[in-house]
C-alpha cells in the first residue's frame, strides 16, 4: 500500500521540484520527498519508473532503462541538481541539503556508480576536473559535490544554505575523507570575481568559519569527527597548501589602544586576519569545540540562578507591553490580518476569537521558514553515546604525541590563545 502511494506521489511531486519557482512550495514538495525516502525502503523507490523527466534546459530523459533515465534515482537526482544550481534563489536551494543528505544514506552504495547520461546532461555543467585526477568525476556523488561546491562558491547562499550544504560534505568525510579530499582537489570553479579556483579552496574555508553553526548533538559530534579524520591527511599538498582565515591582526588594535569596535573597523576597511594553513586552522577550530563543551558543561553543572515565581509575580526586571504604554492590537499581527483580509474577500467568515489569532498567525506562516524535519532513525547513531570532549582529546592527544612539529607549528602561527 505505502510502495503504491509512493507511486502516484512521486512523478508530480518531482515534476513540481524541477518547475517551481516558490520557496515555500518547494519547502513542501521536497518535505514530502524526504518522507517518502526516509520511510520505503531503497528497492522498492529504485523500482518505482516516474517517466520522462524535464530536465531545466528543456531536454527530457527518455528511452532509459532501469538504472537509466527514468528510474526513480535518476529523475530525484536531475531534481537534486536543479536545486543547486547557482542561478537558483538561496530561498529555493536551502532545501537542496537535506535532500543530499538523506540520498547519500538511503543510496549509500550507488553513489559511487558512474552516473547515466540523463544525471550527467541534466543541466549545464558549471564544474570542470582535473584531467589528471585519480578519483572519477562522473559518478553521482562527482556530479552532486560538483553542483554543491559551485553553489558554495557564488556567493550568494544565506547562512543556513551553506551550513545545510555542509552538512553532506561533513557526511562524506565520515564516509570516506581519503576520497572526498582527493575529489574536492580536482574540482574547479569559477568564483564571481572570474578566479577558477580548487574545491578544496572553496569548501574548506566556509567549513571552519561556519562549524559553529552546525549545531545539534549529532552534527556538532560528525562535525568533529570529520575534522579530526581530515587532519589524518594535513600532509595533502591540497590542505597543507591552502591558506585560511586565522586570528584578527594586531595592528588595527594598536592604533584604537587596544579596542577596536565596527565602527572603527569599518573605517579601516574592516578588520584584518593573519593567514594559517588549512590544517593548522582544523586544530584551532577542534580545540574551540573542546573548550566550548567544556564551558557548557560547566554552566549546566551550576545550574541557573532562576526565580520560580508563582502564577501573578513577575520579575522586578520584566517589562510589559503595559508597562511600556503600548497597548496590543488583536490584529497586530501583519500575517494574522492579511489573511483575514484574504478570507474576507473569499467570503469566509470572520468570526475568529481574538485570542485564536497568534494561533492562526502561526499556522499560516509561510512553509518557507518551517525547517526540515529531522531523520527519527539518526536517534541510534553510536556518536550520540560518545563521550564528546573524550573522543576530542584523545584524538587530539594521539595527534600530538605523534606530531609534535605539528602543533609547534600552530602556536608559531596562531600565537597565544587557549585553543592550541
Amino acid at each position: 500500500m505505502q510502495l503504491q502511494l509512493s507511486r502516484g506521489i512521486l512523478p508530480p511531486t518531482l515534476t513540481l521540484v524541477q518547475a517551481c519557482d516558490d520557496a515555500s512550495e518547494l519547502n513542501s514538495a521536497v518535505t514530502l520527498l524526504l518522507k517518502i525516502l526516509r520511510s520505503c525502503p531503497a528497492a522498492d523507490l529504485l523500482s518505482v519508473s516516474v517517466g520522462g523527466s524535464s530536465s531545466s534546459d528543456g531536454a527530457t530523459a527518455s528511452d532509459g532503462n532501469a538504472s537509466g533515465n527514468n528510474s526513480f534515482l535518476t529523475s530525484t537526482l536531475c531534481a537534486t541538481r536543479h536545486l543547486l544550481s547557482p542561478s537558483q534563489p538561496d530561498s529555493c536551494s536551502g532545501v537542496a541539503g537535506p535532500l543530499l543528505v538523506q540520498l547519500l544514506k538511503t543510496f549509500p552504495e550507488h553513489m559511487t556508480a558512474e552516473a547515466p547520461a540523463a544525471v550527467s546532461h541534466c543541466r549545464q555543467a558549471m564544474v570542470q576536473y582535473d584531467p589528471s585526477a585519480a578519483v572519477s568525476s562522473r559518478t553521482y556523488l562527482g556530479l552532486l559535490l560538483g553542483d554543491a561546491v559551485a553553489k558554495l562558491a557564488s556567493g550568494g547562499c544565506s547562512p543556513t544554505t551553506v551550513t545545510s550544504l555542509l552538512e553532506f560534505i561533513v557526511r562524506l568525510a565520515l564516509l570516506d575523507v581519503q576520497q572526498l579530499v582527493q575529489l574536492l582537489d580536482a574540482i574547479r570553479v569559477q568564483q564571481p570575481g572570474g578566479a577558477v579556483v580548487a574545491g578544496l579552496a572553496v569548501v574548506m574555508p566556509l567549513w571552519l568559519e561556519h562549524t559553529p553553526d552546525m549545531t545539534g548533538t549529532l552534527l556538532t559530534r560528525q562535525c568533529a569527527a570529520a575534522l579530526l579524520q581530515l587532519l589524518q591527511l594535513r600532509h595533502h599538498p591540497g590542505l597543507a597548501g591552502l591558506l585560511v582565515q586565522g586570528q584578527p591582526l594586531d595592528a588595527a588594535a594598536a592604533t584604537w589602544g587596544g579596542r577596536v569596535t565596527r565602527s572603527k573597523a569599518r573605517q579601516q576597511g574592516g578588520l584584518q586576519y593573519s593567514q594559517v594553513f588549512c590544517p593548522i586552522k582544523v586544530l584551532q577550530v577542534l580545540g574551540q569545540l573542546l573548550v566550548a563543551d567544556a564551558e557548557a558543561s560547566s554552566n549546566q553543572t551550576a545550574g541557573p540562578n532562576l526565580q520560580h515565581l508563582e502564577e501573578g509575580e513577575w520579575d522586578e526586571g520584566y517589562e510589559t507591553d503595559e508597562d511600556e504604554g503600548i497597548q496590543a492590537d488583536e490584529h497586530d499581527s501583519p500575517t494574522a490580518d492579511m489573511m483575514l483580509k484574504g478570507m474576507a474577500y473569499k467570503g469566509v467568515p470572520l468570526n475568529i476569537p481574538s485570542d485564536e489569532l497568534d494561533l492562526l498567525d502561526a499556522l499560516i506562516r509561510s512553509a518557507a521558514t518551517t525547517p526540515v524535519p529531522e531523520d527519527p532513525s539518526e536517534a541510534n547513531d553510536p556518536l550520540l553515546r560518545v563521550n564528546f570532549r573524550s573522543m576530542l582529546r584523545q584524538e587530539l592527544g594521539v595527534l600530538v604525541s605523534s606530531d609534535p612539529g605539528f602543533l609547534a607549528a600552530a602556536a608559531a602561527q596562531l600565537g597565544p590563545c587557549r585553543e592550541v
